[in-house]
């Protein structure tokens, strides 16, 4: 029941998207899911922080192992909340720092976006890349004329 009820949930929005996209006429509901969207989202949000924090604060008091990535992790969120409410700061007052991708002056916030979060994305995707060619390699190794073909 705990896993039925959320996933008929997801089914039931995923099909009024789905309709609403195919057939214009009925655009009534897709305008009220739109008007309850941040309200759902600011729970799920609260809840998802929430949830994060009692994991990694239960890891770090029963110092579990690898709770030194959890303190990690709670530094991290830390540091992105803080740096969510400094104000914006100039590029060009901090030379090699700024990003190229970046605007010139910018939040704290977007700076730590840029210059960190998407290099460590482009970082791992271009490993998963790596990964999923080699076992594809080996997966696929013609050893006899039957595998060839």
């Amino acid at each position: 029941m705990k896993r039925t009820i959320p996933l008929a949930i997801a089914l039931v929005m995923g099909l009024v998207m789905i309709t609403t996209f195919y057939f214009p006429w009925m655009d009534g509901p897709y305008r009220l899911i739109l008007r309850w969207m941040p309200v759902i989202s600011g729970f799920a949000l609260f809840l998802a922080i929430i949830s994060f924090l009692m994991n990694h604060v239960r890891k770090v008091q029963r110092k579990a192992p690898g709770f030194g990535y959890s303190l990690a992790a709670i530094a991290a969120f830390v540091a992105i909340l803080l740096a969510g409410y400094l104000p914006k700061i100039s590029t060009s007052a901090f030379g090699w720092l700024g990003s190229i991708d970046a605007p010139a002056d910018q939040s704290t916030f977007n700076w730590l976006f840029y210059n960190m979060l998407v290099p460590m994305e482009a970082t791992m995707f271009a490993l998963l890349a790596f990964y999923i060619a080699s076992a594809a390699f080996r997966a696929f190794r013609a050893r006899n004329l039957e595998a060839s073909l």
